[in-house]
């Protein structure tokens, strides 16, 4: 009898019920949740097979009151999944507590506790408290990016004179080192336009590809078109409108809004006009050539010419223009880019037998921030922070990071619905003056992102960003601070010259510091500029194959998205890859081979002298050792879609000199590459110190 009693007692004490993984909404303690009915989930851990849940009871208990703000009463059921609140209306930023027990078919009974914080729980502005959308006064340019673009000018050639156009798509890097393209090319590269009136009788439009494939001449024109139905004797020297507009790889041109230069293509479907080609690679080149790059003007030897301007505008609607340059200034009110270069004379640009091209980059990627003040002689109880944004945003308070999370607010149709992340901060703050720093990137907003070119730009071509903090006091009282164009400043000359999907980021090392303090609130942004607010526009649909034939792109921004607390699955580091294989290619080109394919960013360690380069590439594939290969065997594919770039570098003076910044560049995962993700083949240019210092994350 003792001996069954004692194996009763150890029966009893090893066969536990348990709660696990108690989840709201399928996720653990979730703040800012935007569900009206939430559901709760657990699952159920057993010393006995084939335990059954036979009843559960679900409690909700409002922050700091004991009686329940819902009470399911005894549920007879199985399902310990999905299972909906029905209780009273939940309200909006408030802390629930919730308990839920559990009986088995053995009659054991077991019980787990968890909370949820619900979001504004109002898809529209007004719980944002009168936050508003705040942009970049200025377009961020980074000219040997942009792939899709309308570029303008007006001028006219001095009697007598017969050559004169504009110029893009010059010096492009990949052009100028035979090792970042996969043609051998390197040397001087442009694309240039011009009216040509040699022939008095039979003007005409030439088109110069010079750099771009090995056939291109400097002296033989890439094609010629007439322009007899547009130039006549008596208004040749006239001042005329220009108009290129590239589209990726295809570029189509007016002249005084008369269509002078396309091609027409035979498609399954029928004739179309298109732009013609000026990528020796390819139409279906996604990552594109030419790019803008520099810009600038020609007049043939021996001729004079005068230009009013020289403007860049997106080509999807809205069509902004982001450059414009003429002889009184800049965009902005500010020096034009020819200023010292060019003579001036009867409000023109005067060019006499020469091509002058500059590069019209300017600004890096927004960045904002703002102070608020935290009452010294009260105690905070809890402090939120509620933010969004047009693009990818990175947030720093007071110099500490806000979360792990990447790629925020994350994937969502834009013009409909937009997630909000709401972040715990109370622990970031402190008595009396606090400061936030935001840093906002293209993401899936705007720039290069889907693989038809036209879409460029999809929802709109500016960044915004979104936010509230609201600090509650132990008294109950709080404090509210929002996005305005009164408490914020932008600054456009951080280190992140660029960042974007398809492109890749441009890193500046020598204005780490910046990005580092820029958040704390004693730093010092005299020097910054007031935000602008910003709203899209509605852009039309657009259809890129003649009805009956494909589909057609939405018309977007046609109303008022929903603000919704986020409810995709964060994106985080889950894995660290090292390199498997280090290969020395030519020209101080290094291969590193992650040896599987993934979506990550690289960590690597860079000894290299302060001012040097460098040049990352990534692939998904490399060039097979076959003989249509030749030449190109083990090296990475920069065909199509496979090219991708990122760029380190130290700021130059004007006399294009490199400072030094530091004993070493150190490149880490978490403080440089925050915008954009990448595949499975790496080059540099530069040598690691050891390569096994490189991984990827």
């Amino acid at each position: 009898m003792r001996m069954r009693l004692f194996v009763e007692k150890w029966r009893d004490q090893r066969m536990s019920l348990t709660i696990t993984e108690l989840l709201v909404e399928y996720m653990e303690k979730p703040i800012g949740l935007d569900e009206k009915s939430p559901r709760f989930s657990w699952k159920l851990e057993s010393d006995l097979r084939e335990t059954l849940q036979t009843s559960c009871r679900i409690f909700v208990f409002k922050e700091k009151e004991k009686e329940p703000y819902w009470d399911s009463g005894e549920m007879y059921v199985r399902e310990s999944r999905g299972i909906s609140y029905a209780g009273r209306e939940l309200k909006p930023c408030t802390r629930y507590q919730v308990r839920v027990e559990v009986c088995d078919d053995h009659g054991r009974k077991t019980k787990a506790e968890t909370w949820f914080e619900t979001g504004f729980l109002d898809g529209s502005l007004k719980p944002w408290e009168g936050a508003q959308w705040i942009s970049a006064p200025r377009f961020h340019v980074a000219a040997d990016t942009r792939g899709v673009f309308v570029i303008e000018s007006r001028f006219r050639l001095e009697a007598g004179a017969k050559r004169a156009g504009i110029v893009f798509g010059a010096n492009d890097f990949r052009l100028l080192d035979k090792t970042k393209n996969e043609l051998g090319l390197e040397g001087e590269n442009y694309i240039r336009y011009q009216i040509c009136l040699e022939d008095s009788k039979k003007p005409r439009l030439d088109i110069f590809r010079v750099g771009y494939a090995q056939e291109d001449k400097s002296h033989v024109p890439f094609a010629s078109v007439s322009l007899e139905h547009i130039l006549t004797d008596e208004n040749k020297y006239n001042f005329h409108t220009l108009r290129v507009v590239v589209d990726g790889n295809n570029a189509a041109a007016y002249l005084d809004d008369v269509l002078a230069d396309a091609v027409e293509k035979e498609e399954p479907f029928g004739r179309q006009i298109l732009g013609r080609m000026l990528n020796p690679r390819g139409v279906n080149d996604v990552l594109t050539y030419p790019r803008l790059n520099e810009i600038g003007f020609y007049a043939g030897k021996g001729d004079t010419a005068y230009f009013e301007y020289l403007t860049v505008k997106n080509m999807r609607t809205p069509g902004r223009i982001y450059i414009k340059e003429t002889p009184q200034g800049n965009l902005y009110g500010e020096k034009n880019l020819f200023e010292g270069l060019i003579p001036v004379e009867n409000g023109c640009f005067k060019l006499k037998d020469c091509q002058i091209t500059q590069d019209p980059s300017n600004t890096g990627i927004p960045m904002l921030r703002s102070v608020f003040q935290v009452d010294k002689e009260k105690k905070v109880e809890r402090a939120r922070l509620y933010i969004t944004s047009r693009g990818i945003y990175h947030c720093r308070i007071n110099g500490k990071e806000i979360t792990e999370r990447l790629l925020n607010p994350g994937l969502t149709q834009y013009d409909k619905r937009i997630n909000y992340q709401t972040y715990d901060i109370t622990d970031k703050l402190r008595p009396g003056r606090n400061g936030v720093g935001v840093t906002i990137s293209s993401g899936w907003w705007c720039d290069a992102q889907t693989f038809v070119v036209k879409n460029y730009n999809y929802f709109g071509d500016k960044e915004a960003l979104l936010a509230k903090i609201e600090v509650t006091y132990e008294d109950g009282s709080r404090i509210i601070a929002t996005t305005n164009t009164k408490e914020w400043k932008y600054f456009g000359d951080g280190p992140y010259r660029y960042a974007g999907f398809f492109l890749g980021e441009q890193y500046d090392a020598a204005k780490k510091d910046i990005y580092t303090s820029y958040s704390l609130p004693d730093f010092d942004d005299s020097k910054w500029e007031p935000p602008v607010t910003e709203k899209p526009e509605k852009i039309e649909e657009l259809r890129t194959m003649p009805p009956g034939f494909g589909r057609t792109w939405p018309a977007v921004n046609d109303r008022e998205p929903e603000l919704i607390g986020g409810y995709d699955a964060p994106v985080y580091i889950v894995d660290t890859k090292q390199a498997q294989t280090c290969t020395e290619l030519e020209g101080n080109v290094f291969l590193y081979d992650l040896g599987q394919e993934m979506a990550g960013v690289p960590r690597i360690r860079f000894c290299e002298k302060p001012g040097t380069k460098i040049v990352i590439r990534y692939a998904e594939v490399l060039y097979p050792h076959m003989p249509e290969y030749a030449g190109n065997e083990g090296k990475m594919i920069m065909r199509g879609i496979f090219r991708l770039w990122k760029t380190f570098r130290h700021r130059r003076d004007s006399t294009r000199r490199l400072h030094l910044w530091a004993a070493a560049l150190e490149v880490l995962h978490m403080n440089v590459l925050r915008f954009s993700f990448h595949g499975s083949y790496t080059s540099s240019t530069v040598m690691c110190a050891r390569w096994k210092d490189f991984i990827r994350e």
